[in-house]
């Protein structure tokens, strides 16, 4: 067989750990005919004195692996071009597959050689199955032979571009040429990642995606960044085989969380290289103010319902809806956002959109679904806070209305420093942790300015779990006036003999709520027990189990989440309201359904002492006895004894409304500002 010479390029740079196992494979390959060239980048270590024992061409260029690459070729014997990097290992058959099939099909002018990982420790092991999934993807993997005549007449590689150049050469042969001119083997490189680390990665797509303008200059490599930048491409690619992806769990989302960070990185970078020279234009207006008034950054993330689903969610509502004209507010939420229905000219909102097949992934695996929002939420927002620094915005007070939101809090954190601005922390609950992340999550907290809470029990515990900085106390208000209003006039029959209100999670008792009916329909066959409230596919699993089990089918009505109005009517349909919840911050549910005339069966929380349990139309039973729960409901139940206490509980419900709740929230905002 005819065998031409191969110039075989290795840029190298600081390489001393790796370049000699790569230039072992070249000298072993089975074809012979191979020239090595080493370009180095001004090396510190001694990968030029290994370099050496296997090549006297040894060169020195710079300043990037492309113009490396270039040099080498300018200098190149061979007819055809091979460039690996020092840290891969070729199989020994790779040059000779390579130049095999550019003989056997004289119209390929490059080949795709595919790759794998090896290294030690978890992010090489994620890195190592990431690439299997781009085994045969074209827009994921790139030529690296290439005949020399084709690669000078594309004028090598660019040198506008680090990291991007693998893609940019091969695109434009393909787009010169037509697709026909690019071919492919079997044989593998394998490219050790030594002992990578998520911080390296990180930096390394940072800094890659500062040349992301110059690659995207480039009409050939247009078509292929649309889905190389997508991480919902790179998702759909990874979901296509949900086996090998989780074969080992902590592997497969280690590499979920892997590509988010590192597209954020490689997203981050494209912006600062972006918009550099705004930042110095508008640097110098960045701590003007503009309005005069006190500027507001919000950071929130929700579940995806069409309505407030949760407490934290209304109180956020109904305080930016009382916004005074000397605040202005810029609130980032997740679409579609539940502040849509604010009537207020002094809060904005921008939106940020999952990509739309989680919507899809919710109903099928929940948890990773949320984890992927969860890992998503604080990337998505610091690419909008870095536009708005770019664009000169500057903000007083970086607010964090339910720091119990983790993706939420990191976010906030970040923001603070960002604007250099005072962090404000809206916590309604601490007691939903464990022990490892409550320290995480605290420690978080510390960072802030201010931690506002709703309530003295809630403010001893955030104390009690080591949470320094100042803490005011500004309760949750009850709009009376409203509830009122839906109920005026109305003709409510008790079509249910038992509400429940709430999300439909373990800390809210939705599982002893369904034992404690169990044991009521046993005494009163017909009962029924309508709950409202959002409830993910997990969670509805566990409690339609438990229905089945105990053939509560037709004594079990499961709503969902409704709006408010909706939600009192229902309220007010009932006789009773069971509240079986663990953890309180303040506990609304129980106040709503004294306002509404129910009496309120709760666990013994202490938090009740400071607002619902001195009403006598209230009734604490111990923490988890649902037993005693249910005998309570049955009690009230039978010989419609509930209606003994309507006008107790109707009168009952006191407190601040919510113009006083907002005053407190502004006015310690105010306070924070001025020390």
């Amino acid at each position: 067989m005819k065998e031409p010479l191969v110039s075989v390029v290795v840029p190298t740079r600081n390489s001393e750990k790796t370049i000699g196992a790569c230039l072992d494979s070249i000298k072993n390959q089975s074809y012979w005919n191979i020239e090595i060239i080493v370009v180095d980048n001004h090396s510190t270590d001694h990968t030029c004195d290994i370099a050496r024992l296997y090549t006297e061409k040894v060169f020195l260029a710079g300043p990037e692996r492309s113009a490396q690459r270039n040099d080498g070729a300018s200098r190149a014997s061979g007819d055809y071009l091979l460039f690996p990097d020092s840290d891969m290992v070729l199989t020994e058959d790779v040059v000779k597959d390579c130049v095999e099939r550019i003989l056997e099909s004289p119209d390929v002018l490059a080949v795709v050689i595919p790759e794998e990982s090896f290294g030690e420790g978890f992010w090489s092991d994620c890195r190592r199955l990431e690439r299997l999934f781009y085994r045969g993807v074209d827009w994921l993997e790139a030529s690296r032979f290439f005949k020399k005549d084709a690669f000078l007449a594309m004028g090598g590689y660019d040198l506008r571009n680090t990291g991007t150049e693998d893609f940019d050469l091969p695109q434009r042969i393909k787009a010169h040429y037509g697709a026909g001119s690019t071919s492919r083997i079997v044989s593998l490189i394998y490219h050790n990642e030594q002992r990578r680390t998520l911080v390296e990665a990180c930096t390394t797509n940072y800094y890659y995606g500062h040349a992301l303008d110059a690659y995207l200059s480039v009409e050939a490599n247009r078509e292929n960044f649309r889905k190389q930048q997508s991480v919902l491409q790179r998702y759909r690619l990874f979901f296509s085989d949900p086996r090998m992806l989780f074969r080992n769990p902590a592997i497969g989302f280690g590499v979920l969380f892997m590509k988010v960070c590192e597209f954020g990185a490689w997203g981050t970078g494209f912006l600062t290289a972006k918009f550099k020279s705004i930042l110095r234009r508008k640097g110098s207006a960045a701590g003007q103010d503009r309005s005069g008034k006190i500027r507001i950054l919000s950071l929130l993330w929700h579940s995806s319902y069409g309505v407030i689903t949760a407490g934290g969610f209304k109180r956020t509502f109904e305080i930016f809806n009382r916004t005074s004209d000397e605040f202005e507010v810029l609130a980032i939420d997740n679409s579609p956002t539940f502040l849509s229905g604010l009537d207020n000219d002094n809060v904005t909102v921008i939106e940020y959109h999952f990509p739309k097949f989680f919507a899809w992934l919710e109903q099928k695996y929940f948890l990773l679904e949320r984890l992927l929002e969860w890992l998503l939420m604080p990337i998505y927002v610091l690419f909008i806070c870095l536009r708005l620094k770019m664009e000169g915005e500057r903000f007083d007070v970086v607010l964090v209305p339910s720091s119990e939101i983790i993706p939420a809090l990191l976010a906030g954190v970040f923001a603070r420093f960002l604007f250099r601005a005072r962090l404000i922390l809206t916590n309604l609950n601490i007691q939903l942790f464990s022990p490892l992340v409550k320290r995480a999550v605290v420690s978080l907290h510390n960072r802030s300015h201010l931690v506002i809470t709703i309530s003295n029990d809630l403010a001893a515990k955030l104390e009690e779990s080591g949470v320094r900085v100042p803490i005011v106390i500004t309760g949750v208000g009850l709009d009376t006036d409203y509830i009122a209003s839906v109920l005026e006039g109305g003709e409510f029959e008790k079509e249910y003999d038992a509400v429940f209100v709430g999300r439909h999670i373990m800390a809210k008792g939705v599982v002893d709520l369904i034992e404690a009916w169990n044991i009521v329909t046993r005494r009163i066959p017909g009962a029924k027990l309508l709950t409202i409230g959002s409830c993910d596919p997990d969670h509805r699993a566990i409690i339609d189990a438990k229905v089945d089990e105990y053939g509560l089918g037709d004594n079990v009505i499961i709503k969902g989440a409704v709006d408010e109005k909706a939600k009192f009517e229902m309220i007010k349909h009932s006789k009773i309201c069971l509240f079986p919840s663990y953890v309180e911050g303040w506990g609304i549910v129980p106040l709503e359904g004294l306002a509404c005339g129910l009496p309120v069966i709760v666990y013994d929380l202490p938090v009740y002492a400071e607002n619902a349990k001195p009403c006598t139309a209230v009734f604490a039973v111990p923490l988890g006895n649902w037993r005693e729960m249910a005998e309570k409901a049955i009690e009230l139940l039978e010989g419609d004894r509930y209606m003994e206490y309507e006008v107790a509980a109707e009168v009952y419900p006191v407190g601040p409304d919510w113009n006083e709740v907002a005053a407190g929230d502004f006015r310690a905002i105010e306070d924070t500002l001025l020390k």
